[in-house]
């Protein structure tokens, strides 16, 4: 019995490893696209969190110079460990001058801000990145029920929203730049049955078959959970 557990302890390690894995390679394409391998380019990071981003672009981009960021200590701590230069600091008021970064990358932040807090947050991405840079912003989609069980998620805010943030002049407040899109994408992962709905051990088994099902067949998937958008700023 201690074995099985093991064994599907693994399995479901790599689930969330795959999901992972899908979205970095999207950013990967998207850094090649803009950032020449001979050239000697810049990230910043918002929100490095445990430092899976940063060291799979480590890994597979060694040509940029890597800087984040992180409220957490304790996760600055963690990619001060790895060997990035990190600062403990808030999205909303970061310590970089303007115009500093060819690519800034944003994932799953935005999400714990209200409005107007967000366009503050959205902005000061928007500034610290060079013109022509890029701001790649990752983020939950929908307000499904695994959206609350972060206790500090406040909304999502899917890519129509940011965008119609820098470019419908109906908002309460227009950003300053010009932004277009670039790329986009949807992330779906394995169905899972809403376990505040159905909560027992038929359904916890259920939903890891699911994850164990999606590792090897992609299937059965559920509604897009997370997004990536690539915007591209002209200052």
């Amino acid at each position: 019995m201690v074995m099985i557990r093991r064994i599907i302890r693994k399995e479901l390690d790599k689930y969330y490893h795959h999901t992972d894995m899908i979205e970095f390679e999207k950013i990967s394409q998207n850094i090649k696209r803009y950032c020449n391998k001979n050239d000697q380019c810049s990230l910043l990071d918002v929100g490095s969190g445990l430092c899976d981003f940063m060291n799979y672009i480590k890994k597979n981009h060694d040509h940029l110079i890597i800087k984040c960021i992180d409220i957490n200590k304790d996760m600055v701590a963690l990619a001060k460990d790895y060997g990035f230069d990190a600062k403990v600091t808030s999205i909303l008021k970061m310590p970089y001058d303007d115009d500093s970064f060819d690519i800034v990358h944003c994932s799953h932040v935005i999400e714990h801000f209200s409005y107007p807090d967000v366009v503050v947050a959205l902005d000061e991405l928007f500034r610290v990145v060079k013109n022509n840079g890029i701001v790649i912003i990752r983020s939950p989609l929908v307000m499904n029920h695994r959206f609350f069980n972060d206790i500090d998620h406040v909304r999502p805010y899917p890519p129509n929203a940011i965008l119609n943030y820098y470019n419908n002049p109906q908002q309460q407040k227009v950003g300053k730049f010009k932004v277009r899109e670039v790329d986009r994408w949807y992330t779906k992962i394995a169905f899972e049955i809403n376990y505040y709905v159905w909560d027992n051990y038929f359904t916890r088994m259920t939903n890891i078959v699911f994850k164990l099902c999606w590792n090897y067949l992609g299937f059965p998937f559920d509604r897009p959970n997370n997004y990536g958008i690539v915007l591209k700023v002209k200052k």
